[in-house]
């Protein structure tokens, strides 16, 4: 018979890992549902409702975490001025341009394929940070690079024998690569400052919301068309694999810790092309599959470091940038690094258990990026 302490330790360890198994699948059900309402539904009107239904979420999200955590409460409910203009920059990219080039994307190429080729944002981002933030472009990144670019090249190769529709499809989705990676350099500053990532992408999603609003009415035409089940899985998209997969991914991250999970958001693409299989009954062309192992591989590789036992004091690395922010209420020490940023101690960064007194409600610390998570997926 089990002790009730072995049984605690062993859910503690098993939750997490069943909340990043189902933002792996909230986020891959994302692509196979965006190719499911090509045929029925716009990309811009796809994109307006999926916005708008994520938005009105994460505002009933919101405004209950905000009643549950002090943390909460003592952010900004609306955002300042002068943090409009990078606001409004990550969320015309990432909410808006991103989802009408990713639901354009899938009028010409498969789901599996679409996701193979959009996760190599991770690599853009850390070019972004090379330049921007001055870090440099090392070995594993310059390698990594060059990895993923065959592997872009081989999926073209696999999907298009000539400059036809599939490879404007995988320009599409090389597009929503680009945005989310501008989107996530663009959002870093204001979380830098201490704003809670949850406001964040909840103002992202309102702005992206209202940058959409000239497609409402193709949007009402196209689900009139199309009946209720093309509405329902706009609003799938909306509150499933955005509200829903921000959330579970938010709670897992701060109960095992972002490098820990990192490697698990590998497994969207072939879970894409497995639900793709079964829901669409298509595949992706087998080279297509290998080019998209390989972008993954040159990912993972610009995510290499060499193990080192004293303690890094960077900042605004492009891993951070991939990476939540940590609570203010998960610990109780901070340090100084370099160019003044806080950074919390160890212990909070190995996902340890908030300081005693915390709400036991406070799924949502301060949050780096939903997808920073990669994150996103965001899909």
């Amino acid at each position: 018979m089990h002790s009730p302490a072995i049984t605690s330790t062993t859910r503690a360890s098993l939750l997490p890992l069943l909340a990043a198994g189902i933002t792996i699948m909230a986020w891959a059900s994302g692509f196979v549902a965006v190719r499911h309402l090509a045929g029925d539904v716009s990309s811009g009107a796809l994109a307006l409702g999926r916005i708008g239904s994520a938005a009105l979420a994460l505002s009933v999200i919101v405004f209950i975490y905000r009643r549950y955590s002090p943390a909460q409460r003592a952010q900004p409910l609306l955002p300042r001025r002068r943090h409009l203009p990078l606001l409004t920059l990550s969320a015309i990219l990432w909410f808006g341009i991103y989802h009408l080039a990713l639901n354009q994307s899938v009028h010409y190429i498969d789901a599996g394929t679409a996701a193979l080729v959009t996760n190599t944002a991770p690599i853009i981002i850390a070019v972004l940070a090379g330049l921007f933030l001055r870090e440099g472009f090392s070995v594993p990144l310059l390698v990594g690079m060059g990895v993923a670019l065959i592997g872009v090249i081989v999926i073209s190769m696999a999907n298009s024998s000539g400059f036809d529709a599939s490879l404007l499809g995988i320009a599409l989705c090389l597009v929503c690569a680009v945005t989310w990676a501008v989107g996530v350099v663009a959002q870093k500053p204001l979380l830098d400052e201490g704003l809670s990532a949850l406001n964040v992408t909840w103002w992202s999603c309102v702005i992206g919301a209202l940058m959409c609003l000239p497609f409402a009415v193709n949007l009402a035409s196209d689900v009139s068309a199309a009946g209720w089940t093309a509405l329902w899985w706009t609003v799938y998209l909306g509150v499933i694999p955005t509200a829903l997969g921000f959330t579970t991914w938010a709670w897992a991250v701060t109960r095992m810790g972002a490098g820990r999970l990192a490697g698990s958001l590998y497994l969207v693409p072939p879970t894409v092309i497995l639900m793709g299989w079964v829901v669409l009954a298509e595949v992706p062309p087998a080279m297509a599959i290998l080019g998209g192992a390989l972008c993954l591989l040159g990912v993972a590789i610009t995510r290499y470091q060499r193990r080192n036992p004293a303690p890094r004091q960077t900042t605004n690395t492009a891993e951070d940038m991939m990476q939540p922010q940590k609570p203010a209420s998960a610990a109780k020490k901070l340090s100084t690094g370099a160019g003044g940023h806080n950074r919390t101690s160890d212990t909070c960064h190995r996902g340890a258990p908030a300081a005693s007194g915390a709400p036991s409600f406070e799924i949502f610390p301060d949050l780096g990026n939903p997808v920073a998570q990669l994150i996103v997926s965001t899909v």
